[in-house]
């Protein structure tokens, strides 16, 4: 049971939207565009500056009056149409044909193309996957955009002055009928009991959140789940016993978690179970940690070590993981060695993540005594993420051999937030900065 499956699992919930498949979807291509493929408003004379210089517009920019904002508008013949309009826009409102706009630049795509699969491969061929593999996962990511009907997206504040008044960006993904996508968007629905949470999260360095229905999980799951498998399996005879147990695990999972880090690499993360005697049973099962014990260690430097019920408290067991470093220094494991702890108590998974057995104490006793709250995200959001800007910058500091408690530079934002749900039949992301 060690820290790395868990982390898979809490980030392939927050990513579990397949956006991009393991091949290229068949999807019915889009009709051809009839309008604009890409329309940009704004008032800020900078920014249309910027978008007609890229677009090779010839003629100045007309003046605007007080209460009006430019339009630029690309056609399919790749001419610019620049024209004014009134009413408030907020830094800039976009609108875009996302599979129109890859056709018009097919040469420039391809090339893009090429050379994010070099970089794809130098990063996951450690981890695992083969070049056939990695050319199948930048395919599927480039066909993407043909799933989708349209995009839009809006930026409102001042960057110049955000510490002040803040910026939001809204972006909003229209999917294509009868899409992968479309069929993801509808399933996309948060869980009836909400997203679990601790006292504290809030000054957390990084928190997490996840609301999603058990009847979404599978298909939102089924993209990744191959690709997760080849990762952290070695042989076929493995892989196949490791996808048996995610696909039990999915069962038994009620869609809710919550997972809060600091500095150094220290945290918790929890898991809702619907079930909570089936999940001990599985957690308790010699099959699951035969599977946990032959997990795929990607980076050779590191060694980990499992000691099932290492201590009990309060009536809980708790497994005990030990990854050491003999490798290049990692800032995350800046002594060489992450200790985490991990059980499960009646409908909870949990565990720690770095620090020591009184901190798996500490959950154990939050869990038990009832201190462990639920409730909906915000604005139906299914995934929430927060993040302590000026926390994150005193740790790059750290590193860099800088005073970590250094004044933070009053020009960086404090904080920063990110949603994400359905809204009517699109993917709604909002991030709030401030």
């Amino acid at each position: 049971m060690n820290q790395n499956h868990y982390l898979r699992s809490i980030l392939l919930t927050a990513l579990a939207l397949p956006l991009f498949a393991q091949d290229p979807p068949a999807v019915t291509a889009p009709p051809k565009a009839q309008g604009p493929v890409l329309v940009v408003k704004t008032a800020r004379p900078e920014v249309a500056d910027s978008m007609a210089m890229g677009f090779d517009h010839p003629d100045e920019l007309p003046d605007l009056a007080a209460d009006a904002h430019y339009v630029l508008s690309l056609g399919a013949d790749q001419k610019l149409k620049v024209e004014t309009g009134t009413g408030d826009v907020g830094l800039m409102e976009v609108t875009a044909d996302p599979a129109a706009l890859m056709e018009m630049f097919a040469e420039q795509v391809e090339g893009g193309k090429a050379m994010f699969r070099g970089t794809m491969t130098l990063a996951l061929q450690p981890q695992g996957l083969t070049p056939k593999d990695v050319a199948a996962f930048v395919d599927g990511m480039f066909a993407f955009p043909k799933q989708i009907q349209q995009l839009s997206l809006k930026v409102v504040g001042d960057p110049e002055a955000v510490t002040e008044t803040g910026l939001d960006i809204t972006l909003r993904m229209d999917p294509l009928a009868g899409s992968p996508f479309a069929a993801t968007v509808e399933a996309l629905q948060p869980c009836s009991q909400g997203a679990p949470t601790l006292p504290g999260d809030a000054a957390a360095m990084l928190h997490m959140q996840g609301s999603i229905a058990p009847a979404s999980l599978p298909a939102l799951f089924e993209p990744f789940l191959a690709l997760t498998v080849r990762m952290t399996s070695q042989g076929d005879e493995q892989a196949q016993k490791t996808k048996a147990l995610y696909e039990k695990f999915l069962k038994l999972y009620d869609g809710g978690f919550s997972a809060s880090f600091g500095f150094p690499f220290n945290g918790y993360m929890l898991m809702g179970m619907l079930d909570g005697e089936a999940a001990q049973k599985m957690f308790a099962s010699e099959e699951y940690l035969a599977v946990m014990k032959a997990q795929q260690v990607a980076n050779r430097d590191m060694k980990m070590e499992l000691t099932p019920n290492a201590f009990e408290h309060r009536g809980a067991k708790v497994m005990k993981s030990v990854m050491t470093n003999d490798g290049e220094p990692n800032p995350v494991m800046p002594d060489g060695i992450l200790e985490s702890y991990f059980t499960q108590i009646g409908t909870w998974f949990g565990g720690t993540l770095g620090g020591k057995d009184s901190d798996a104490k500490t959950l154990i006793d939050a869990i038990v005594d009832q201190k462990v709250k639920r409730a909906p995200l915000a604005d139906g959001a299914v995934l929430h993420f927060a993040v302590d800007i000026h926390a994150f910058a005193a740790v790059m500091q750290a590193q860099m051999g800088l005073p970590a408690d250094a004044e933070p530079d009053p020009d960086v934002p404090a904080k920063a937030t990110m949603t994400l749900g359905k809204r009517d039949k699109g993917l709604r992301l909002h991030v709030h900065v401030k």
